[in-house]
Order: C-alpha cells, then sequence, then structure tokens
C-alpha cells in the first residue's frame, strides 16, 4: 500500500514469501488527496526498465511484459493508479517505481489546489538511471499513435474540415450561433467557422456556440487571462475524445497555455497534450464550458491579429457612410462579429497582421480621421465586440491601413470601396431572385447532395407549404444515407419546377447558411 510522507508516496511490494508462481499481483497506489488520474500520463518501471504506460488513455505494455501488467482504468477517476502483474513469477521480484504525471489539477472555489506527487520506492534513483528509466520509456512511446502534425507545425493534415449546420436558436441562446455537427466516423474534423477540431471515437452529434467570459468564471485561477473564446460544447453519444482549441499565440511556452474547464462552481485547469503553431489540444473527460487561458507575464508579444471591417448608410441628408474598424485577436470567428453588426455590411478583405496587447494604434484613412484618433488593441472575446474604431464617410472609397504608436505601419494600405445596393423594381428583383436561386440549386448539385446534413429538417419545411407531397415526404424519411435522401429530394426539386428550388433555397440558406456561402463564394473562398 501506498502511504504519504513529505508530499511523497511510499510504494511497499509485500514479501517474497507472500506470493506464489504463477499468481496474480496487484501493486497498490492511489493518489491523495483523492483526484481523478484519467488525464494523465503513468509510467510504472521495474528497475530502470518502463513495463506500463498510460498515456493518452491508452494503456501500453513494456518489452517482456506484453499481457501481463495493466491498470484498473475504470478506476482512474478516483485516482486508483495500481498496477495489476499476471503470472507474476520469481522474476519479476525488484524495485517498482510508479510516476504520475499530472495533466490537469483541480480548483474548486473557496478551496486549496490540490498537489499530484510523484509515486516512488524507498530506492534512491541515480541520475544515469533516471535517464535510462527515460530511454525506456521513449522507446514505449514510439509505439504509441502520433498526432500528425505538418512539417510547419501547423494543422494537422488528417482533420476534415467541415461547414457546421446553425440550429434555430432559442431563448438561452439569441445572443449567439449555435452550431451543430453530424460526425458520421471517428477521426479529426475541423469548424471552419471557430477552427475547432474534434477528435472522434465514432458517429456522434456535437452541439457548441460561444459563450460570455464570465468575470466570476476567473475567480480563483491565479493569474490567467482570457487568451481565446469560451465554448460551450455538448456532444449527446460521448464519442468526443480530444478538443484541439485554436490560439493565436506567436511566442509562447507550452506551460503558459492551458484550458480551463467550468462545470457549476467548479474549475478544472487542464494542461495540454500538446501545443502546435494554431491549437492547443486536451484530452476531455466531462463536457461543459472550454475556454484557453495564458499565463499572464510582465511583457507583452505580438500575437497573431486581424482587422475586420463593417460599414452601413446613415440615414442623415449627406448619406454618409458609417465604417466601424473591429483590432480583435485572430482566434476570433468572424462570425460571431459578423452577428452582432446588426443592418452593417461586412467588407472582407486580407485582415490579418500582428498587434501586442496593451499597445496603441490609429487608423491612417486621409483626409478622414476616426473616432477616437487611436485606441488600444485588447484581448476581446466578447460578447459584444464594439468597434475599435468609427469613421464616417461622405466618399464610399477610401485607403486605409494602420500604424503602431512609433508609426510603424502593422496593416499595409488596403483600398476600400463601400457600395450600397439600390432597390431596383419590385418584379425585376423577384424575377432574378427566382432565377438566381433555381441557378444555384442546378448548378451545386453534386455538392449539395454530397454535404446538406439534417436532410429532414429541409423537407420538413417544403412540406408544411406544400411543396412536396405527403408521399415524397414519407419516401425520403424512410431512404439512408442522407446522400440517398437528397437524390431523392432533387427528383421532387426536378418535377417542382424554379418555384420548389427557390423554396429549397431559401430554407437551405437558413438553415445552413455557412455552406451556402462558401459555394456561392466559390472556390477562392474554400
Amino acid at each position: 500500500m501506498a502511504s504519504a510522507t513529505n508530499n511523497e508516496f511510499k510504494l511497499f511490494v509485500p514479501p517474497k514469501r507472500e506470493y506464489q508462481s504463477r499468481s496474480e499481483v496487484t501493486l497498490s497506489c492511489h493518489l491523495s488527496p483523492e483526484i481523478s488520474a484519467a488525464a494523465m500520463e503513468i509510467r510504472w518501471f521495474k528497475g530502470m526498465d518502463c513495463i506500463c504506460l498510460y498515456k493518452n488513455r491508452q494503456v501500453t505494455e513494456g518489452k517482456g511484459y506484453e499481457g501481463r501488467v495493466n491498470l484498473f482504468t475504470q478506476e482512474l477517476q478516483r485516482g486508483n493508479v495500481s498496477l495489476q502483474i499476471r503470472d507474476f513469477g520469481s522474476s519479476d521480484f525488484g524495485d517498482y517505481l510508479c510516476q504520475s504525471r499530472p495533466v490537469t489539477k483541480t480548483v474548486r472555489k473557496s478551496s486549496n489546489v490540490g498537489k499530484v506527487f510523484t509515486l516512488r520506492s524507498d530506492r534512491k534513483w541515480k541520475k544515469a538511471e533516471r535517464l535510462k528509466m527515460e530511454e525506456s520509456v521513449l522507446l514505449i512511446k514510439k509505439a504509441l499513435p502520433r498526432v500528425n502534425v505538418s512539417s510547419s507545425g501547423s494543422l494537422f493534415k488528417t482533420a476534415e474540415r467541415f461547414i457546421p449546420e446553425v440550429v434555430e436558436n432559442n431563448s438561452e441562446t439569441e445572443n449567439y450561433n449555435l452550431y451543430r455537427f453530424l460526425c458520421p466516423c471517428a477521426g479529426q474534423f475541423q469548424c471552419r467557422i471557430t477552427n475547432l477540431v474534434f477528435e472522434m471515437e465514432g458517429k456522434g452529434e456535437v452541439l457548441y456556440r460561444t459563450d460570455s467570459w464570465d468575470p466570476r468564471f476567473l475567480d480563483g485561477i491565479g493569474q490567467m487571462q482570457p487568451a481565446g473564446p469560451l465554448y460551450s460544447i455538448d456532444c449527446f453519444e460521448g464519442s468526443l475524445s480530444h478538443l484541439h482549441l485554436p490560439h493565436c499565440e506567436i511566442q509562447y511556452d507550452e506551460n503558459q497555455l492551458v484550458v480551463a474547464h467550468f462545470t457549476g462552481d467548479n474549475t478544472e485547469i487542464i494542461q495540454s497534450l500538446k501545443v502546435t503553431n494554431t491549437h492547443v489540444i486536451i484530452s476531455i473527460q466531462g463536457l461543459s464550458l472550454f475556454g484557453l487561458l495564458k499565463k499572464m507575464i510582465l511583457y507583452f508579444s505580438p500575437m497573431n491579429a486581424q482587422v475586420l471591417l463593417f460599414y452601413k448608410e446613415m440615414k442623415d441628408k449627406q448619406k454618409r457612410k458609417k465604417l466601424n474598424i473591429h483590432l480583435l485577436p485572430g482566434n476570433v470567428p468572424v462570425k460571431e462579429v459578423e452577428g452582432k453588426q446588426k443592418g452593417s455590411t461586412y467588407f472582407e478583405t486580407s485582415s490579418t497582421c500582428q498587434l501586442i496587447p496593451g499597445r496603441r494604434y490609429r487608423p491612417v484613412c486621409d483626409p478622414y480621421v476616426s473616432e477616437p484618433k487611436v485606441g488600444k488593441f485588447e484581448r476581446d472575446y466578447g460578447p459584444n465586440y464594439h468597434p475599435t474604431f468609427v469613421v464616417f464617410l461622405p466618399a464610399e472609397e477610401v485607403t486605409l491601413s494602420l500604424l503602431d504608436e512609433d508609426d510603424m505601419e502593422v496593416w499595409e494600405p488596403h483600398q476600400i470601396l463601400l457600395t450600397t445596393e439600390k432597390p431596383g423594381n419590385p418584379t425585376e428583383t423577384s424575377t432574378f431572385a427566382i432565377e438566381a436561386g433555381a441557378e444555384f440549386v442546378d448548378d451545386h448539385r453534386k455538392e449539395l447532395i454530397q454535404r446538406v446534413s439534417s436532410v429532414m429538417e429541409i423537407v420538413d419545411c417544403l412540406h408544411s407549404k406544400n411543396m412536396i407531397t405527403t408521399e415524397m415526404y414519407s419516401t425520403i424519411e424512410t431512404a439512408t444515407p442522407s446522400q440517398k435522401q437528397m437524390r431523392i429530394l432533387y427528383g421532387a426539386l426536378d418535377s417542382g419546377g424554379n418555384a420548389v428550388k427557390v423554396e429549397f433555397y431559401k430554407v437551405l440558406k437558413k438553415k445552413q447558411c455557412f455552406l451556402v456561402d462558401e459555394l456561392e463564394a466559390g472556390p477562392s473562398r474554400a
């Protein structure tokens, strides 16, 4: 049994006389205080040889111990890291060492932080011996599945990109976009809107959205600040094993970036399994609110940022344009900011730049002057996304750039053309809309058949408007998979004519607007 002494644990192996050859032996070890070890890296050594490694929720046996050693994985949640050895023989006697490397520590409000300790036997290991032990761990790790990272260290080549479905907002989510991803199989999947990557163990449905960073969330977690949006994530079939949260740091230490997991009044600080140039990867158990945090440092370094532009025509005599300029961290989803700019048009341009939090910047848009003239760049993760600068323009064209405190150009000059569509003849507009909607449905037949999810939601809308018959509705409902449903639906669209295709287009634009936007924009934005 393991007992605590001076923040350490002693591991006692019972005397030899207590064992018989070929018996099953358990070396008992527990974490104290009792905290979950499910997301830790656990190592068991016999002498200087690693005989059992638990990492990324996978148990790997050392050479000569294949099929003989295991952990009680169902008990890891309770801090039980005991090792079970089968067919215990005389060659198995010796010194054993257990190391539990912390990946998470739990912070409970109004309570002390629990510590995770290294478990060790009475033997004192020399430096040379510990180096050999590390080498034996590396040999086992070579057999583990590797995270597939490109040569530049950026995102995984195996991550399949997808466009999520936008779910109807309710009273709880009316201020946020609620996204749905129907995962077809195991793998890594990257959301094109948020850049979140979901690592799935199988089929499942994931619902997720951004949320507000409540100041109370940051109580009791020390000198840390938000380094990304706060995400609310639910997976109804429990098949989500790892989460990759996008970051926008340029200079960073892996220890500086952690993930906060909020459940009720509890806050769990999760150390990363890996940090790439673009993402922080964690192993997850429960689901709720996840947010990226960065440890505060005395100096500020540049980070990847973005300059977002929104404009609208003012209802004054001069018919001026109001241009909102947003300086935001690079991992803020554009669609989330766009959702807060009611009545404004997003001007898409090359928005990326590098800015330093806490420093002041000023836009140059001669002969016009911004309000304010100088503004500070902050780590703004919502929920309101107020503009950093506002410029009122009597003209429809302006050249815009951004300078820092030293008048150095940090965002090169961009030609901004602000146009407002003039309302035309209602009949002409209606005719154009019919032709354009039907043309979209025809032109993107192949892509829509392959990529439209939740087909029955669209079919429900068409049936309620008498666009398809009840018999056709039943035929589509009983068909599987979704591609077959779409092929049958296309038969109904073709027979129904342009009016039915336009209605389908309207429903699709409402239910899966990001897919429609991507297809309408063409391959240049995909």
